[in-house]
């Protein structure tokens, strides 16, 4: 490895760009003498070229910087607070015009040259400013994920980044608190309203926690944050098959110290599930017989979620901050299954028929503090974090099973079972951040502590007679707890058209379990190391390369340990596995950029102890169907992609991605030998017209070739959606009609096939749907204000949400 990158500096040196750089610096002109953000951005798309810090007494310089044009977007604590005119740079030694930022800070409007990309390439991340797209209020976020770049949703809300699934979601840097089912749960009541912006980071620096297999997806939330008060309103509504409703607010109170910013949202929506299932069953090779299942289940839930967040300015080099955050989600789901039971000729034997009336809650809080400082006027800068987080969860489930035979008399008395359920997670954060720069390298350095512990308590009463019984095959108490302790450290620089990040992170993982009712435990502390190298090369103005390397770990979750046994139907239950070890992941990426526009990325990652979900035989009841996961051997996949923006004219602006990726299974699972792989591909594309009169059309779609999950295959399926938006003349209403799946074809149909097991299955949902949508801005326009920032406890939290 160390002689393949030995040798691709040495290529990269002697291939040294011919076209000519420049440099040039200026001066600010302000009475707040503090150190700028300088960005410097190409006029011709508005994308980064670089940044530098200013000094306090103002002056500043660019060095290395291409022939163009550009212009200077100047920041103060992120807030944007001036824009250049836009300068031409052909002489060496250019010197600009003096800024005055006196004026600028009391500019009452910033006016932004030219509009925001739909998709922009950063170092290191893709950005999908949905916010300059039409999504509908009425869209969820899980659809706007859908059309990120680079972004996949299979019909079971499960989440991979160009063919690889194990993306930690993150919604402003912060981590969801729920995976699994629940957070395709939050990202369903989470309304394409709210969104900014989706960050796509799928090779994360050793400053990242190490956990996540695929990457990172970081959802920015709307704040139109200001200078004076200002916020917005939203309302929508809309059906499919069912209604879709939401309302929300935020306002943003901005003084010369202090930013507050509050919101407000509520989400009535129902949705369903069709599911029909075709289960057949072999007794070392020779066919049993079969379930025909047809299930149905309807999901009226009711969200509301609150945001509270502060920053005051202590001191010109301080900045403290203070967020908390809370939802509470309500859910009455009743379900139906309907089974036919075929013999081993094939010959309708029986039926049964499964009811089920669920009620569930599923609430969480957190609280954050944090901190910045600057230490000197060389950039050093300090920041903290402290958190606490809380998640409950409370279930109630009743289950009636009726068996009868093909002229519907009674074959057996009828089972009853009620299922009451409390989870509670508690997760405790602390880190620390320090960046400063000596010897021409950029440093930064940093520690984590967080602590998690997770109580599980499920208990089955069979209540078939006239008195409930306590099962205790199916109840279970199961205690979880998990110390994670990590440190970690990063140099990067810059010469020659040469960028290069080296960082290293180490991990200490301590957990402990154990299963109150059987006294099963286990007790695990293990440190790990994550290596991260990035090298990038600018070789001229047109082309960029860059290089990254890094090697993460995917924590199995909370509730994939939890042994409690889970009531789905009759013959289906789902099951955690105690025993699931961590998986680890290397990851190679090779990255070529085209006029800062057009990228190229290819990939290869290797995954050793793959954590795969799958669906098996009961060893007990070979009629009885298990949905758990189990470390697969190991897993390959190999992945290219690329994302490609075009503007045929003024008012037709493209956005099209696709990736390519060849993904293969080896080991062994209940004596299954794996050794399976597929070549698929997804590809998308996003059409915005603008037309006269404050119109605007979008028009998107994508595709899903079909895919191979270990045991499990997916057939194809795709979306296409239509959105128009009316400005009004006050430029502060708009108003948006969205058509989403117009043609329905976002069916979900896949099988899974083991030695003495297969099963096909085929899912709609409520995806075809009509919303329309107002949104209305008030209070004043101003400068650019508040702080997004994450905070320490993200990694914790995307997990703790496989517990409740």
């Amino acid at each position: 490895m160390k002689y393949w990158l030995i040798w691709l500096l040495t290529w990269a040196f002697v291939h040294n760009s011919k076209s000519q750089e420049m440099s040039f610096s200026g001066n600010i002109n302000s009475s707040n003498k503090e150190k700028y953000t300088m960005i410097l951005k190409s006029c011709l798309d508005s994308s980064l070229v670089k940044v530098e810090l200013s000094s306090e007494d103002g002056s500043f310089r660019f060095d290395n910087i291409p022939q163009g044009n550009y212009f200077m977007d100047i920041r103060l604590f992120n807030q944007s607070i001036h824009l250049t005119q836009c300068f031409n740079l052909k002489d060496k030694g250019f010197q600009l015009p003096t800024i005055n930022l006196n004026q600028s800070l009391q500019l009452k409007e910033v006016r932004v040259v030219q509009q925001k990309e739909l998709v922009e390439q950063k170092a290191g991340k893709i950005i999908f400013n949905v916010e300059h797209s039409l999504e509908s209020p009425g869209s969820d976020a899980l659809s706007v994920m859908q059309k990120a770049p680079g972004i996949s949703v299979d019909g079971n809300g499960s989440i991979a980044m160009r063919g690889k699934k194990g993306v930690i979601v993150m919604i402003n840097g912060k981590p969801t608190y729920v995976s699994g089912a629940q957070l395709t749960n939050l990202l369903r009541t989470t309304t394409a309203s709210q969104i900014s912006k989706i960050e796509v980071i799928s090779n994360p620096s050793a400053k990242y926690d190490a956990e996540g297999n695929a990457g990172i997806v970081n959802i920015i939330m709307k704040k139109d944050l200001k200078r004076g008060s200002n916020g917005l309103v939203i309302l929508s509504g809309g059906s499919g098959r069912f209604y879709k409703s939401s309302a929300g607010a935020n306002i943003n109170v901005k003084g010369n110290k202090l930013n507050f910013f509050a919101s407000m949202n509520f989400f009535a929506n129902e949705n369903y599930n069709d599911l029909k299932l075709y289960r057949q069953f072999y007794k070392k090779g020779v066919y049993q017989g079969a379930y025909r299942q047809n299930n149905m289940l309807w999901f009226p839930a009711f969200t509301e979620m609150g945001k509270v967040n502060l920053d005051y300015q202590l001191s010109k080099k301080t900045v403290l901050g203070i967020s908390s955050n809370g939802s509470l989600s309500q859910l009455n789901t009743p379900g139906l299954n309907f089974c036919v039971v075929e013999d081993n000729q094939g010959v309708d034997q029986s039926t049964y028929t499964s009811g089920q009336k669920s009620k569930d809650r599923y609430g969480n809080a957190s609280f954050n503090v944090n901190s910045r400082t600057q230490l000197d006027s060389n950039g050093a800068e300090l920041s903290t974090d402290f958190d606490y987080a809380y998640y409950g969860s409370s279930n109630n489930q009743h289950f009636k099973t009726v068996y009868a035979d093909m002229f519907g008399n009674p074959t057996q008395n009828d089972y009853r079972l009620l299922g009451i359920s409390k989870g509670d997670l508690n997760i405790y954060s602390g880190k620390a951040d320090l960046n400063f720069s000596r010897w021409n390298v950029k440093w930064e350095l940093g520690g984590k502590s967080s602590y998690v512990k997770a109580d599980n308590n499920i208990q089955f009463f069979n209540e078939s007679g006239d008195t409930p019984l306590f099962d205790s095959n199916q109840s279970n108490h199961f205690i979880y707890s998990e110390n994670i302790n990590a440190l970690y450290g990063i140099g990067s620089f810059e010469k020659n058209n040469f960028s290069v990040q080296l960082g290293l992170r180490t991990e200490q993982t301590v957990a402990k379990g154990k299963q109150l009712l059987n006294g099963e435990s286990f007790d695990r502390n293990y440190w790990q190391l994550f290596p991260n190298v990035s090298i990038s090369r600018k070789i001229n103005e047109k082309h960029d390369l860059a290089f990254s390397f890094s090697r993460r770990i995917q924590r199995p979750g909370y509730d994939l340990m939890n042994p409690t046994r889970l009531f789905i139907d009759a013959t289906t239950y789902k099951v955690g596995n105690p025993f699931l070890m961590p998986q680890n992941s290397y990851l190679f990426e090779l990255n070529h950029t085209f006029k800062q526009k057009y990228l190229t990325t290819f990939s290869y990652m290797f995954v050793n102890k793959s954590i795969t979900e799958v669906l098996i035989p009961d060893e007990q009841n070979s009629n009885i169907t298990i949905q758990t996961n189990k470390n697969i051997n190991k897993q390959w996949v190999y992945t290219l992609s690329g994302s490609v923006p075009v503007k045929p004219t003024s008012w037709w602006t493209i956005n099209s991605d696709v990736s390519i990726y060849h993904s293969y299974y080896s080991g062994q699972l209940s004596n299954n030998t794996i050794a399976s792989g597929i070549v698929s591909f997804n590809a998308k594309t996003l059409h915005s017209f603008i037309l006269p009169k404050s119109f605007t059309i979008q028009v998107d779609g994508f595709y899903q070739y079909g895919e191979w999950y270990s045991f499990t295959t997916i057939q194809p399926f795709g979306q296409c959606n239509i959105a128009a938006q009316k400005t009004l003349k006050n430029k502060r209403t708009t108003i948006k009609l969205a058509a989403n799946d117009i043609f329905f074809t976002s069916k979900f149909r896949g099988s899974s096939k083991y030695n003495d097991y297969e099963e096909h299955y085929f899912v709609r949902r409520d995806s075809r749907t009509v919303i329309v949508s107002l949104t209305h801005k008030y209070g004043k326009n101003g400068v650019p204000g508040i702080r997004r920032r994450g905070t320490g406890a993200d990694d914790e939290k995307q997990r703790a949400g496989k517990h409740v």
